[in-house]
């Protein structure tokens, strides 16, 4: 780590190891919730155009999503052609 190089002190090597650390997991935790956000916006698209009687495989293109993929949202919703 670039502390290692440029800190010579141990305790404060440790310090800001434990700073850095902290910061970086809550960066990643982030990202994580931002991706599953995402997914959650594309799950609520394919329910709608699901309801509104869209061919799946038509939405599966449109999304870029797999076939099963999206099968599987339709089952779990409950959501039958008209």
């Amino acid at each position: 780590m670039t502390t290692d190089k440029f800190v010579e002190d141990y305790l404060e090597r440790n310090i800001i190891c434990d700073l850095l650390s902290g910061r970086m997991s809550l960066i990643h935790e982030y990202g994580e919730n931002k991706y599953n956000d995402g997914k959650d916006e594309i799950e609520q698209v394919i329910r709608k155009l699901l309801k509104s009687g869209e061919e799946p495989d038509i939405i599966a293109q449109k999304a870029d999503v797999p076939l099963e993929k999206l099968l599987k949202i339709k089952e779990r919703n409950n959501l039958e052609e008209e």
